[in-house]
């Protein structure tokens, strides 16, 4: 084995990004067709945030070595992270194609749907997902967001639990949480998780107002207005006008 790309392994597993870097060009030099550090390259590059570097280094894997569902998949990151969305889905279709059971790459692929609004496609692809691996977290929360986007409240519900039970315990499962509670009526349950959303956020304005609309279906007058008051100044910092 190549030693500039063993150590640029060694120093990629020591989170020395930069130092294992150098070590797979090196390794690339000596090698140009060594599709593994080319790779190599791609992901550090990647990690540092490099993602138009990224992007023509996962290109060259591909050129040497192609078919590589792998290189697919992290050019597809990379090219989301650039907003090159249309052509991450293309390079996903492709990851999919040719590994059925690559739950990242069929899970980044359902994220890129729910971005184009083709909610159908996404919610089958985080079900794939989930039917291959019951414990991947963000698949629920993937899946949860598009049924509350479409209305599908309690079926949202059930999935951002799965997230929260589990850990997966974020600011925006527990604000959609809330926020769905909200929508069928069951209003303590929305006020519980717009609190939590709250904690994990308390600084940003918007969810003051939206507890603030719950206490006040409560007829928790006293408390809702205090919510409102918080929640104006807040968005007043941000430079956002408070829903109505």
């Amino acid at each position: 084995m190549n030693s500039a790309y063993q150590r640029g392994l060694e120093l990629s597993a020591e989170k020395k990004d930069a130092a294992a870097l150098i070590a797979f060009e090196s390794a690339l030099a000596d090698e140009p067709a060594n599709h593994k550090a080319a790779c190599g390259v791609g992901l550090m590059l990647q990690r540092l945030g490099e993602h138009e570097e990224a992007v023509e280094a996962f290109s060259r894997v591909l050129r040497i070595q192609p078919r590589i569902s792998e290189a697919h998949y992290s050019r597809a990151l990379c090219l989301s992270a650039l907003g090159r969305h249309e052509e991450a889905l293309a390079d996903l279709d492709i990851a999919v194609e040719l590994d059925a059971g690559y739950t990242d790459a069929l899970y980044a692929r359902g994220t890129c749907l729910k971005h184009f609004g083709r909610d159908d496609e996404a919610l089958q692809a985080f079900s794939s997902v989930l039917a291959k691996n019951s414990d991947y977290l963000p698949a629920y929360h993937g899946r949860a967001t598009v049924l509350y986007r479409n209305g599908n409240y309690e079926s949202a519900i059930r999935d951002f639990s799965e997230c929260i039970k589990a850990g997966f315990d974020t600011y925006d499962a527990r604000l959609l949480r809330g926020l769905a509670y909200y929508r069928i009526g069951m209003l303590e349950e929305a006020r519980e998780d717009l609190s939590a959303a709250i904690a994990k956020e308390p600084e940003n304005g918007s969810t003051y107002i939206r507890r603030w609309q719950v206490l006040k279906d409560m007829g928790k007058d006293e408390l809702a207005e205090n919510d409102l008051k918080r929640g104006t100044e807040l968005m007043r910092v941000e430079g956002v006008r408070p829903e109505s």
